[in-house]
């Protein structure tokens, strides 16, 4: 369905490390122009479609890398094939990338209603737009992994920076411990740092639980465990166990 003669080498590069992943994009792009089968001529619903097309082409290449960083969205958007394209969508290589990041975002979330697209990318990166704009350039574990509002569920301000929703209050921070780093020489960890982790961490939350400190190491294993040797990632990189 992907030509990588005609597609480009973005494509073409990461067919040859992860056909696996290739295949998945290929579904995705096949069930893209399938729908399109119904398409209206409405501006309006034109642009809706294209944005929730763009939606589901990110979440299925956030593996995907680019020299350049602006194509890792250029490119996509030249899989969809959109004529004419939408102005938020429109090629300028001389757009600084964060804004380009923040336009693409807006315009998903202004046409969908779908938040999901901000969880595409590490957000807080960018010093010239909003906080909430994720990185779009490239993110292993990035994915619309939440369930799809059924209806909107944030609001914008008149100039479109500050963005606001709905959110539960789970509790507030009682402890925290700095990420352990291996020594520079030896390459390993001292026990020190997995006692100070115990006591600011496991001690803690085991006392709030009023569960043993075992009930919550092989909980924290399990869950970090389950996140590492899911199916989908022994299947694209065998090497990992």
């Amino acid at each position: 369905m992907l030509n990588p003669s005609e597609d480009g080498q973005l494509l073409y590069s990461f067919m040859a490390e992860n056909p696996v992943r290739f295949k998945a994009i290929e579904v995705v792009y096949k069930n893209i122009l399938t729908a399109r089968g119904a398409e209206t001529n409405d501006p309006v619903d034109r642009e809706k479609r294209c944005a929730l097309d763009m939606l589901k082409l990110l979440n299925e290449t956030t593996e995907l890398e680019a020299t350049v960083s602006h194509d890792r969205l250029y490119v996509l958007i030249g899989l969809l094939d959109f004529d004419p394209l939408p102005k938020a969508l429109q090629p300028d290589y001389s757009k600084p990338f964060e804004k380009l990041c923040y336009e693409f975002t807006l315009f998903i979330l202004e046409q969908t209603q779908d938040i999901r697209v901000l969880n595409l990318g590490t957000a807080g990166n960018f010093s010239n737009v909003p906080s909430w704009t994720p990185s779009l350039r490239n993110s292993w574990t990035a994915t619309a992994n939440i369930i799809s509002s059924p209806g909107k569920c944030f609001n914008l301000t008149a100039d479109r920076k500050v963005l606001t929703m709905p959110a539960i209050i789970l509790g507030q921070c009682v402890s925290v411990c700095k990420p352990i780093e291996p020594d520079a020489s030896t390459g390993g960890i001292s026990p020190l740092a997995f006692m100070h982790f115990d006591e600011s961490i496991i001690k803690v939350a085991a006392a709030i639980r009023r569960v043993t400190r075992m009930v919550v190491m092989t909980e924290w294993f399990k869950y970090y465990l389950a996140d590492i040797y899911t199916e989908e990632r022994l299947t694209q990189n065998p090497v990992i166990v």
